[in-house]
C-alpha cells in the first residue's frame, strides 16, 4: 500500500429555515483506538476550507501506522455549532510496497456476547486445517452454543501473519433449541442520545399498542424527547427479549433542528411555579435548566436559577413571559405577573 490515503468527505447541510446553513468546520482521523473527540489528528481540506459538498482532503495529513498489517482507519467531522458527527471506519492493510509478501491469515477465534480480549477467545479451525484461501470454511463443530436460549451476539475475528488482529465481525443469533416451542419475543425497549448509559438505564419506550407482539412495532413518539444543542446527534435504540438478553444498539444520526418540535403545550402542563402573582421569588415544581424573562415589549432579561427558584425582585411591576428550558433541552412558556 502506498503511504497515503485519499479521503472524501460528504458534508450534509440542513435547516433551510436558518439564515446560515450548517457547515463542516473541522475534520480529524485516527487509527485503531479512539483518542476522544477533538484529540485525533486534524485533517486539512485540499483548498484550505471545508466549503463544498464533496471535499478532497490533503493526502499528506494522513500518516500510516508504523506496523504493517490490518488497521482500522477512522474519520469524523464537526459542524459549525460544535457538534461532532459519527465515526466512519474502514479496514486498511498498511503493508508497504517495498515488500512482496502479502498478509495471510494465521489464526481465528470466536466468542459469544462479551469480548474476552484478542487471543483469549475460542480458537476456530479451518476445514482443511489451514487458512490459505480467500474463502475459508470453518469447522462448525468448534462453535459451542450458549447455555441460555434467546438472542446472543456471535463474534469472530482473525489474525494475520504480522500478528495483527482484524476487526470483530458480529451477527445476532437466536439460540433457542428445537426441544422447546417458545420463540423469543420482545419485552422491553429503550433509547438514549449520544452517550450509552448502560443496558437498562436508557429511557423506556412504550409500544404504540401497549405490547411488543408484532413483527413491526409502532413506537409512541410522545415519550421520545429531543436534546440540545442544535445540530448532529446520535439517536440510539435497543430491545430486550423474554430471556432477559439485550440486543445490539441501533444508531441513527439525526440533525436536531428545533427543540420546540415537541409540543410545548404538553411540556408546560407538567410544570408550574408559585406564587403567581409574585413579588420577589418564584419556585418551580420540577427541575429547570435556565430561564429567560421577556416583557410585553419583547425585551429579554436573563434570570438566574438556584434550586429551581428564580429571583424576580429586580423586575418592574407588570406582566412577563417566562421562557423556560428543561434539563432535557425542551422549552416552554409561562405567563407571570410581578407585583
Amino acid at each position: 500500500m502506498k503511504n497515503f490515503i485519499y479521503c472524501f468527505i460528504l458534508g450534509i447541510w440542513g435547516m433551510a429555515s436558518q439564515a446560515q446553513l450548517n457547515k463542516i468546520t473541522q475534520g480529524e482521523y485516527f487509527w485503531d483506538t479512539d483518542p476522544g473527540e477533538g484529540n485525533a489528528t486534524a485533517l486539512t481540506a485540499a483548498d484550505g476550507n471545508f466549503d463544498n459538498v464533496l471535499e478532497s482532503v490533503m493526502q499528506n495529513t494522513a500518516a500510516v501506522p508504523g506496523t504493517a498489517g490490518l488497521h482500522t482507519f477512522n474519520i469524523r467531522l464537526k459542524d459549525n455549532v460544535g457538534v461532532w458527527g459519527p465515526v466512519f471506519k474502514n479496514v486498511v492493510n498498511t503493508g508497504n510496497s517495498t515488500t512482496t509478501a502479502y498478509a495471510t491469515l494465521t489464526q481465528a477465534e470466536y466468542f459469544w456476547d462479551t469480548d474476552p480480549g484478542e487471543g483469549s477467545a475460542t480458537a476456530v479451525a479451518a476445514a482443511d486445517n489451514t487458512f490459505d484461501a480467500v474463502l475459508e470454511n470453518v469447522m462448525q463443530n468448534t462453535a459451542s452454543i450458549p447455555a441460555t436460549p434467546g438472542l446472543h451476539t456471535f463474534s469472530i475475528r482473525i489474525k494475520d501473519n504480522t500478528g495483527n488482529w482484524g476487526p470483530v465481525f458480529k451477527n445476532i443469533v437466536h439460540t433457542g433449541n428445537s426441544a422447546t416451542s417458545n420463540y423469543a419475543t420482545l419485552t422491553q425497549a429503550e433509547f438514549f442520545w449520544d452517550t450509552d448509559p448502560g443496558e437498562g438505564s436508557g429511557t423506556p419506550i412504550a409500544a404504540a399498542d401497549g405490547s411488543f407482539d408484532g413483527v413491526i412495532e409502532g413506537i409512541l413518539q410522545s415519550n421520545v424527547y429531543l436534546v440540545n444543542p442544535l445540530g448532529l446527534h446520535k439517536f440510539n435504540i435497543r430491545v430486550k427479549d423474554n430471556q432477559g438478553v439485550w440486543g445490539p444498539v441501533f444508531t441513527n444520526v439525526i440533525f436536531n433542528e428545533n427543540v420546540l418540535s415537541v409540543d410545548p403545550h404538553t411540556i408546560a402542563e407538567n410544570y408550574y411555579f408559585i406564587p403567581n402573582p409574585a413579588t420577589s421569588v418564584i419556585r418551580f415544581n420540577k427541575d429547570i435548566e435556565s430561564i429567560i424573562v421577556i416583557d410585553l415589549n419583547g425585551r429579554q432579561m436573563a434570570a438566574s436559577v438556584n434550586n429551581n427558584e428564580v429571583n424576580i425582585e429586580g423586575l418592574a411591576t407588570g406582566t412577563y413571559i417566562l421562557k423556560v428550558t428543561t434539563p432535557e433541552g425542551l422549552s416552554f412558556n409561562k405567563k407571570m405577573i410581578k407585583r
